[in-house]
């Protein structure tokens, strides 16, 4: 959320933290802040004021829009006019400073519901082209959204981007291996993927015990067991963390 007044911003700190399916994941006192934090921690929802000290909120909600950010946008302020221009600005909603603070959680709830019924995204980490075109084949539904990387620094970029619901790995890749793509990967913000690998190597089993995975399949592998593998893994919807 962003405001730059001190007492909303505690205010609203307090009011949305003792929502128990909430998470208030940061604050921000000016749009730059908030535009560089949405982009950081890709938050469900983006609460921010129109009159900031250094720009408006609906520009900081144009600018996210043109990044292709897919946080939802709740405009909150004192100035009822702006509200008609906010959904032209890529605001969900507008909510005024005087209406009652159920007002706000309402529209924070409900949009972050859907959020959370957007498709599960698996992103394959795997260096051999063939390999991962089959990978696709055997994961591609209307229930998922599926990404790819050959090698760790492309699959690294690929989740500060948005973060991956899943994570199928290959262990030898060039460059990174597959052990240091899941060691730089748990340092970001959000890194929360179950993790499935997928390798050849000797031990893999082992190694992927070692690195937390939640399932091992080794290669040669079976397009359907593949499948049934990343679907136990994915989390439930009503599984996943709080709103933020």
């Amino acid at each position: 959320m962003a405001d730059d007044h001190p007492s909303v911003r505690e205010n609203l700190r307090y009011l949305l933290g003792a929502e128990a399916d909430f998470e208030v994941v940061a604050v921000a006192e000016d749009g730059e802040s908030a535009g560089r934090l949405v982009g950081d921690l890709r938050p469900d929802v983006l609460v921010i004021d129109y009159d900031l000290p250094d720009i408006d909120g609906l520009s900081v909600a144009r600018t996210l829009r043109r990044e292709r950010s897919e946080a939802r946008i709740i405009l909150y302020t004192a100035n009822r006019e702006v509200c008609g221009w906010a959904q032209r600005s890529g605001v969900d909603v507008c909510v005024s400073k005087d209406d009652p603070p159920a007002a706000l959680i309402h529209s924070i709830r409900v949009l972050g519901r859907m959020r959370s019924r957007t498709p599960a995204r698996v992103l394959i980490v795997e260096d051999d082209p063939e390999v991962r075109q089959v990978m696709r084949v055997a994961l591609e539904d209307d229930e998922r959204e599926i990404v790819e990387a050959s090698d760790g620094f492309e699959a690294l970029a690929q989740c500060k981007r948005r973060a991956p619901g899943v994570v199928v790995l290959d262990l030898g890749l060039p460059q990174m291996s597959g052990e240091e793509f899941v060691a730089a990967y748990r340092r970001m913000p959000s890194h929360e993927a179950p993790i499935v690998v997928v390798s050849a190597v000797r031990d893999g089993r082992r190694i992927a015990k070692d690195l937390g995975a939640a399932a091992f399949i080794a290669k040669p592998f079976s397009v359907d067991e593949l499948a049934a593998v990343v679907q136990r893994v994915t989390p439930a919807p009503d599984a996943r963390p709080p709103l933020s």
